[in-house]
């Protein structure tokens, strides 16, 4: 993309090529503030959540169901996964163990 990106700035500067993941990259970069958004855009960008950038990409919900709400005024934060409930690298040990060298 980066040949396809210098070709196409010397007609319109600034062009960049969208990614293979569609808006991902567009959003996170201007969420970091390594590009600016053009003045006569809306900015629709996403944001950054427990486990990665969450995309908006034109619609973006999320939602956060929670038992025992006592104050709907605040956010609840994210949710916390149980301990033991999310993948993880393995390690040495672990690999070993499995036959992987």
């Amino acid at each position: 993309m980066h040949f396809i990106n210098q070709r196409m700035q010397k007609f319109f500067p600034g062009y960049m090529t969208m990614g293979h993941r569609g808006m991902d990259d567009h959003g996170e970069h201007v969420e970091m503030g390594h590009m600016d958004v053009p003045r006569n855009s809306i900015p629709m960008v996403g944001s950054f959540g427990p486990h990665d950038y969450i995309t908006m990409g034109g619609m973006f919900t999320i939602l956060k169901v929670r038992e025992r709400v006592t104050d709907y005024d605040r956010d609840p934060g994210w949710y916390e996964n149980p301990p033991g409930t999310l993948s993880s690298a393995a390690d040495e040990e672990e690999m070993r163990r499995d036959g992987i060298k």
